[in-house]
């Protein structure tokens, strides 16, 4: 039976997702568990996943991004997922 990883809350994917504009890979990094779980979780939610042709157009648009810094970000403003990111 596969393990299940626990959801962060719709307000948090909300946030990285359409907010920072975060892809699905990048959520999956910060919180340590496959793209499809993060697939799983925006479904869940009701958040509408982007087009893969959108995601692939501006893949090459960000800075690199420090996911340590993220996750530091992510504790100060929802302290509620502070169990998911350890």
């Amino acid at each position: 039976m596969a393990r299940r990883s626990r959801f962060p809350g719709r307000a948090v994917l909300d946030y990285l997702y359409n907010q920072k504009r975060y892809s699905m890979e990048l959520i999956a990094k910060i919180f340590g568990v496959s793209r499809e779980a993060v697939r799983l979780w925006l479904n869940q939610a009701g958040i509408p996943t982007r087009d893969r042709i959108y995601a692939v157009k501006t893949r090459g648009a960000r800075k690199r991004i420090n996911v340590r810094e993220i996750r530091k970000q992510l504790r100060k403003m929802f302290p509620e997922v502070e169990a998911l990111l350890s």
